[in-house]
């Protein structure tokens, strides 16, 4: 299951660079992104969905068939044109 959301959360990361969003880098933090997106009306749900990326990957949290269908909601969810739903 961490393979899994770990594939999500990318593809989700991919989905926001893809959007001119943010610019992917492996470099960059989950913060980085976040500081990125401020004033995007994402923000809010991005937030809690790097949080339990960083409490699962980073803080040896065990993940769940829930935490799976989160973060593949939000992915779903970005598939209309992100960029609409930014902010200034």
């Amino acid at each position: 299951l961490e393979k899994a959301y770990r594939l999500y959360f990318l593809a989700l990361l991919f989905r926001l660079d893809a959007a001119g969003l943010i610019r992917y880098d492996r470099s960059r933090t989950n913060g980085d992104y976040l500081r990125a997106l401020r004033g995007s009306t994402l923000t809010g749900r991005l937030r809690a969905a790097m949080s339990a990326f960083d409490s699962i990957r980073y803080g040896g949290r065990r993940i769940d068939e829930r935490d799976l269908e989160t973060v593949a909601a939000l992915l779903e969810s970005l598939t209309m044109p992100v960029s609409t739903r930014a902010s200034g």
